[in-house]
């Protein structure tokens, strides 16, 4: 019995052969059945009586024991064909008059378009060749605010336990505090 025969013989139970497809799809079963085939017939008598009686039960479960020790198949990366169009004319730059006749629609549609609804205002002002609106002035601190605000976290920094939020013993109320650091940061005397 050649290869073909008894491959064939062996993938007589078609549901057999599909389970096995299943199973081992990351297998390279030909490959497999080139090794278990090598295998039986490297003893001729007892192939030669595994034939003659019909044993494919054996050389299933022996090819099953086979697939699942193999390494799995390479993974060939599937490459799509790409067919290149070739054109019989050659590329050739549009006309100008046919640039403005689709500049001159495109505007059209625009203009028609019920989305696109960007009016300039009186403070859109012309900078850099285009239309930009008047950037409003980012909000600006006073000295006044930065300087109340840093005083207040000097008061929370001398009176609270940075750790866990309790007052210190030397605590005092924010009003009296206020009045004994202005004093000392007006004159420069420090704290």
């Amino acid at each position: 019995m050649n290869f073909e025969q008894w491959f064939t013989e062996l993938k007589s139970n078609p549901l057999w052969w599909m389970r096995v497809q299943e199973m081992y799809s990351r297998k390279n079963l030909d490959k497999v059945a080139n090794e278990v085939y090598t295998y039986l017939i490297a003893s001729p008598e007892a192939f030669k009586a595994q034939c003659e009686a019909g044993d494919t039960a054996g050389w299933r479960k022996l090819f099953q024991t086979w697939a699942g020790k193999s390494d799995d198949a390479p993974v060939k990366p599937q490459l799509q064909q790409v067919e290149e169009k070739k054109d019989d004319k050659e590329w050739k730059p549009a006309s100008p008059e046919h640039v403005d006749k689709c500049v001159k629609e495109f505007f059209d549609m625009l203009k028609d378009a019920p989305m696109i609804t960007y009016k300039p205002t009186k403070e859109a002002i012309f900078y850099n060749g285009r239309h930009t609106e008047k950037l409003q002035p980012h909000p600006v601190t006073s000295l006044q605010e930065a300087y109340v605000r840093d005083r207040h976290f000097e008061w929370i920094k001398n009176n609270f336990e940075a750790r866990t939020g309790q007052k210190l013993p030397s605590w005092i109320c924010e009003d009296d505090w206020n009045v004994i650091y202005d004093d000392q940061h007006l004159n420069r005397k420090g704290l």
